[in-house]
């Protein structure tokens, strides 16, 4: 099992305004079959882990890991560096794509938790896999003293965990700066942070409920659990909420009450009204329910929309100043 490599990530805060703006209804049967494709492996390899059935690990593996990663150096691995130290697997999250071929699943086990990568070939054979803890609790417990910190303006107190890059990027005055006028002074005091999203195992996503709106805090840990990198966002949450409540009640005005100057000027009333009569109300009816976000980035959330007729996967770009800058509507 390879180690965690540490992570040069720099400060972010608020920064890097989105430039994608995407406004379409086009069926992602592509990405819903690689999508299966991957699930399906993935499923067929952790049942397989459970039960010790070794030769079931590499029933689809490729050629080349076959001859990689034969029975006997299965056995060693899976049984030792898996279910040794983490017994069994209960629970297979959602994949992440890094690419069409590429995939990150959270793999929730009896002790703790696994990054699963799995690559696959053209054939939609097995041609990488790589198994890393994802240190569960330390982000918990980074994240709750941190936010902790930030509402009882504790300045030294956020920087606690920070590794020696960061403390130097980031002292106490530029800390009490950042915290007071960009957090505190306008979202106000972090009520309730949800259960992490991992992006990697050394990358996780919380949503924090602020008074005054909602954030998204990503936290990246370096290979000694320290804090390499983070990230605050505003959430679309509150947005994607309005836009849904708008298209229910057909005001085409409301649905475009939250987009930035170039999403306004892209998309007019009318075009509003054309699109949505006829691509989402007219072909999915009413929009029931819209379930808790995904993160594709700080920036980018996909929300599940389910329909009188179907559903719809919504996803939302914002920019620095929490306005939409791009939005997506797929069929499920």
């Amino acid at each position: 099992m390879g180690c965690f490599k540490p992570v040069s990530l720099a400060w972010m805060c608020l920064l890097a305004g989105a430039c994608l703006c995407l406004f379409q209804a086009s069926p992602g049967w592509g990405q819903e079959k690689t999508n299966k494709a991957f699930r399906d492996v993935a499923d067929r390899m952790l049942k397989a882990i459970n039960v010790a059935d070794y030769e079931g690990i590499r029933k689809d593996f490729n050629k080349d890991m076959q001859k990689a990663f034969p029975v006997e150096k299965c056995r060693t691995f899976f049984s030792t560096e898996i279910s040794g130290k983490f017994g069994k697997i209960d629970k297979l999250e959602t994949p992440r794509f890094k690419s069409a071929a590429e995939a990150m699943f959270v793999a929730r086990c009896e002790r703790g938790a696994l990054a699963l990568t799995l690559v696959l070939d053209d054939q939609g054979q097995v041609a990488g896999m790589q198994f890393r803890p994802i240190p569960t609790e330390s982000f918990r417990d980074i994240a709750d003293r941190m936010l902790k910190a930030i509402n009882a303006a504790d300045y030294e107190g956020i920087r606690k965990d920070f590794n020696k890059q960061m403390l130097e990027a980031f002292p106490v005055e530029k800390c009490r700066t950042f915290f007071s006028q960009e957090i505190s002074g306008k979202f106000g005091k972090i009520d309730k942070l949800e259960p992490p999203q991992f992006k990697s195992a050394a990358e996780a996503v919380f949503v924090a409920r602020g008074e005054r709106g909602t954030l998204a805090f990503t936290l990246t840990l370096d290979g000694q659990g320290q804090v390499a990198g983070m990230l605050f966002r505003p959430v679309a949450i509150e947005i994607a909420d309005r836009m849904v409540k708008a298209i229910n009640a057909v005001d085409y005005e409301g649905i475009r009450q939250d987009f930035n100057k170039q999403m306004l000027e892209a998309f007019p009333v009318e075009k509003c009204r054309i699109f949505f009569s006829t691509e989402i109300s007219g072909k999915f009816g009413k929009i029931n329910k819209l379930e808790p976000p995904q993160f594709k980035s700080a920036a980018e959330a996909v929300f599940v929309a389910r329909c009188e007729r179907g559903a719809l996967d919504l996803t939302l770009v914002l920019d620095d100043q929490g306005q939409v800058a791009g939005m997506l509507f797929r069929p499920r």
